[in-house]
């Protein structure tokens, strides 16, 4: 392709490197960004001059990514200052120093969707298509044009399985399935991720799929897929153990749904793998029983526990809630043998 050049503040010295496409990170406002991207406007090595084009198939693949890359980081630095600006003007108006309220800044790929989708056509067969194709979807699904973003992710996904971006789009693709419903074709997409066990989208998926079990009131399945979160996420450092704490309470709501207690609860003890999280669920799931007056199925869990765990240090505790609901429902002897227990 043509071999171009931007050089330093819009000079045209060419020794300077730091205009060179080796370098970017020197742009200095979105308009001149625009002034190259959309209007064409780049200064041509060769000739040294100028030149006024579209960029088209004149320009290599890795000219447009990298114009691309550069394009959108851009975009995103002055989007995040635009935020960090309206903030502070919410806040003066929130205190009565301004008299309009501010209004709330929004990314615009209008300029990128319309060249992509041209570029999508003219480099369909090129080293590097399914990477215009995945910044084409980015683009359409960032401007809310999410139905045309998902054709786009599918045939990306269709026509380019070695892609490295089927990780990421798989998973929009599971995200946007889920939130409108679809959950036959979420489950799809987020089951693609699952084959590609070193993918950094492989426990939000699986926590994901949990989700649709539950939707589907598949609780058993939904519970099995938890159960695979939390083991998976247990062991990280607390910081990064958020999806694996939120899979527990997942797990929690699950168990209490299958028609019958004892069995959820045999389902969560009888495993080959010790769990240090047993304890938790087993506590959690008595405390929503009892919130939701399920009482005889609370005392079963809370009976369980005492059995299974006699030496956890949160059996006193256990026995104290199962004496509670004793009190709560009026059998007297049953309290008191607990709570001398």
């Amino acid at each position: 392709g043509r071999d171009i050049y931007f050089p330093l503040d819009g000079g045209s010295d060419d020794e300077h490197d730091a205009g060179n496409l080796r370098n970017f990170g020197f742009f200095k406002s979105i308009d001149w960004v625009a002034d190259i991207l959309e209007k064409g406007n780049v200064w041509e090595r060769g000739t040294k001059s100028w030149q006024l084009s579209s960029l088209n198939k004149d320009f290599s693949m890795d000219t447009v990514l990298r114009l691309t890359d550069d394009y959108l980081n851009t975009k995103e630095g002055l989007y995040k200052k635009e935020m960090e600006d309206y903030e502070k003007q919410i806040n003066l108006y929130t205190q009565g120093k301004l008299n309009a309220e501010p209004k709330l800044p929004k990314q615009d790929y209008t300029f990128l969707i319309k060249q992509f989708k041209v570029f999508s056509e003219q480099y369909s067969y090129d080293n590097g298509a399914d990477s215009l194709l995945y910044v084409l979807g980015y683009a359409l699904y960032e401007n809310g044009e999410k139905n045309e973003a998902v054709q786009t992710f599918e045939h990306l996904v269709e026509n380019y399985p070695k892609s490295q971006y089927l990780h990421e789009v798989n998973f929009r693709l599971g995200e946007f399935y889920f939130e409108s419903g679809q959950m036959g074709e979420a489950l799809e997409a987020y089951s693609r991720i699952l084959e590609l066990t070193q993918s950094i989208f492989y426990e939000k998926a699986t926590y994901k799929i949990g989700w649709i079990y539950y939707k589907m009131d598949d609780f058993k399945k939904a519970a099995e897929t938890f159960l695979k979160t939390v083991d998976k996420t247990w062991e990280m450092d607390r910081k990064e153990r958020v999806l694996g704490e939120e899979g527990l309470y997942a797990l929690v709501k699950s168990l209490s749904h299958f028609n019958d207690m004892e069995v959820a609860v045999k389902y969560l003890l009888d495993s080959n793998v010790s769990r240090a999280y047993t304890p938790f669920v087993l506590m959690k799931l008595g405390g929503l029983l009892t919130e939701e007056t399920r009482y005889k199925e609370a005392i079963l869990v809370y009976k369980s526990f005492a059995e299974f765990l006699p030496d956890d240090p949160q059996l006193p505790f256990a026995l104290k809630f199962m004496a509670d609901i004793y009190d709560r429902i009026g059998d007297e002897e049953a309290n008191l043998i607990t709570r001398v227990t």
